[in-house]
């Protein structure tokens, strides 16, 4: 019930199915009104009551899909909305891990260039040399 009342669901495909009932009531009033025309015209005839009768047929078939037909559309707006609803609550949820980017690695840096040795130093000695 709270979904109802913060609007997170919708009560209109509820009263799309009681408008399809509604509709399909006036078709059917509608062809009736077409037969007894066919039946109460000023030059009651053949053609005039197969006429009625034909036009009442037509207007029954083609009100009650006409009337269905539209009843879907407008199920299908609000099927939208709570399929889009729920995709959104999904996303919501706790995410994965973002995938490892496609950089490449770094390349391997070369060591330093080693110190060339240094030349012996000319330390005196304590020793004396033999010249």
């Amino acid at each position: 019930m709270n979904d109802y009342l913060s609007f997170r669901r919708m009560i209109t495909p509820i009263i799309i199915q009681v408008i399809f009932w509604i509709g399909v009531a006036l078709t059917i009033l509608a062809a009736l009104a077409v037969l007894v025309r066919g039946f109460t015209g000023l030059h009651v005839s053949f053609a005039t009551v197969f006429g009625g009768l034909i036009g009442a047929v037509v207007t029954l078939v083609v009100g009650i899909i006409a009337v269905r037909v539209w009843c879907e559309i407008l199920i299908v707006f609000f099927r939208i909305n709570e399929t889009l609803t729920d995709i959104q609550e999904g996303l919501a949820g706790p995410r994965p891990p973002a995938p490892p980017t496609a950089v490449p690695p770094p390349m391997p840096v070369a060591p330093p260039p080693a110190e060339p040795p240094s030349p012996p130093s000319a330390k005196p000695s304590s020793e004396p040399s033999a010249l």
